[in-house]
């Protein structure tokens, strides 16, 4: 007996692997292709994909070019306007960790890491103040960098973790 279906074929899932595989593509290809304005990939709240851009309408190209390649499942946004390039953050991220060892005798004990989506690197400062915060953006970029309060990570040492 044959049956219709009450809707139309839905193509399968798409699973992380498939959205993983994409987003190594497309950063290698655009760290290669366009260091300048290229500034991350970071996986949306829908599991498609947002490439963070300088502005340059070629990657814009390239981006479409890779989805059509690939058949088109993965959503895959383009966020423009951005000021940072992730070479010019990751450099930066180098340096910090560069002078960690001259911040840490200055009594600036941070933690650092890449914030894609706020196109900053930024600096998590134990005991921030006003003078370590004008400091860590004077040297290192007030335009580059977010300064925030943080705290050490220490592990448990409560009688039921041992």
């Amino acid at each position: 007996m044959n049956r219709v279906p009450s809707q139309s074929p839905q193509p399968a899932p798409l699973d992380d692997s498939q959205t993983a595989a994409v987003a190594g593509e497309l950063d290698t290809r655009l760290r290669a292709e366009f260091p300048a304005a290229f500034a991350g990939i970071v996986r949306a709240a829908d599991g498609g994909l947002e490439v963070y851009s300088t502005g340059d309408p070629e990657l814009l190209l390239e981006v479409q070019k890779l989805r059509a390649d690939r058949g088109g499942g993965i959503a895959i946004r383009v966020v423009t306007g951005v000021t940072n390039s992730l070479a010019v953050l990751e450099r930066l991220h180098e340096d910090v960790r560069v002078r960690n060892g001259e911040l840490r005798a200055r009594g600036i004990v941070l933690g650092w890491g890449i914030d894609v989506r706020g196109n900053r690197l930024r600096l998590e400062v134990v005991d921030l103040t006003a003078e370590k915060a004008a400091f860590l953006k004077t040297a290192f970029g007030a335009a580059r960098v977010e300064v925030v309060e943080g705290q050490l990570f220490a592990p448990s040492t409560s009688a039921a973790h041992q």
